[in-house]
Parts: structure tokens; C-alpha cells; sequence
């Protein structure tokens, strides 16, 4: 953990430079490790192609963030994370903001240990020094393309279905 979605307008794709939002995100996170495991960090963002803000007469835009922390952080430290993390999203998007109509937004949201099953071996590549040489699953701009799931859904349910050990999943 954490998980972070970025949902946004579809009116942002051509100025909002997603991908460079998701890495800014990254960074501000990798901020605050050990409370920010890196092995468990995932970062993601979902157009919403179909929407409607305020009355719907004009061309507004939206950038809603939810990160979800497993349980274990202090409400001061979940606080601290959101903050920091906002900032970043509002100096992402200032100049379009100073611009355009936009409303930004963000929530700091706990897993609850119920019903969380992890299974990463990520954590351990990041216990040792990587490989010289390993290859990097990011592309050029240091962002994965989403796979589809076992079904061919893409989005927060992709690979829901038959995908999870059955390994509960500890804060993390």
C-alpha cells in the first residue's frame, strides 16, 4: 500500500500531462518512506469519458485523488501524506487552474484489514540493490500501460475476479 487513483475529466487529456501528475504523486510519496513502502506504491488514473460538473453549461474540469493507506499510520501521518500529496496536485495543475475552471480534490481513505489480500513480491526487490541491467516495465515517460483483466476490464475492478491469493494482507 498505497494505492492512489487519479480520476479526471476527459476535457484534461490534451493539457493535463497525466502521466507527469502520476510521477509527481510517486515522488511526493517515496517522501515519506518507511510510511510509504515503495515496493507497495501503486499509481493510476482513469478519464472519465462520461460526466457532468456544477450545472453541466460549461467546460469544467476535475482531478479527484483517493489514496488508500493500509491501516498502521497515525492520524497526524495520514494527514501529513494527503497534505503533501494535494500540494502536489495543486502545483501540477496551477497554471491550468489559473486559466480554466477546474475543481481539485482528494481523500485520505484506510484499507480495512478485513477483506485486503496481498500478494507482492515487489518488496523484495527493493530489500536489495537491483540488478545492473534489470529491465525497467515503465516506458519511456516512467509510466505502465494498464493490462486488461482476466475478463478484458480495464479500471478499478480489472482482475478483480479470480486473481487474489488467499494470503491476508498485513498494513503495508
Amino acid at each position: 500500500m498505497p494505492h492512489v487513483i487519479v480520476e479526471y475529466s476527459a476535457n484534461l487529456e490534451a493539457e493535463g500531462d497525466i502521466p507527469g501528475l502520476l510521477r509527481a504523486i510517486n515522488r511526493t510519496l517515496l517522501g515519506f518512506q518507511p510510511l510509504i513502502p515503495i515496493g507497495g506504491l501503486r499509481t493510476r488514473a482513469y478519464r472519465a469519458k462520461k460526466y457532468v460538473v456544477a450545472d453541466g453549461t460549461a467546460d469544467d474540469a476535475f482531478v479527484h485523488v483517493t489514496i488508500l493507506l493500509g491501516r498502521g499510520r497515525t492520524e497526524a501521518d495520514r494527514w501529513k501524506i494527503g497534505e503533501a500529496v494535494f500540494q502536489t496536485l495543486k502545483g501540477h495543475f496551477a497554471g491550468l487552474y489559473a486559466r480554466r475552471y477546474l475543481a481539485l480534490s482528494l481523500t485520505v481513505e484506510e484499507f480495512s484489514p478485513l477483506g485486503t489480500f496481498k500478494h507482492n513480491n515487489i518488496h523484495a526487490r527493493y530489500a536489495s540493490a537491483p540488478a545492473p541491467g534489470s529491465p525497467d516495465p515503465a516506458g519511456a515517460d516512467g509510466v505502465v500501460e494498464p493490462k486488461a483483466g482476466a475478463f478484458g476490464e480495464t479500471g478499478p475492478t480489472a482482475g478483480a475476479f479470480g486473481e487474489t491469493d488467499s494470503t491476508a494482507g498485513a498494513p503495508g
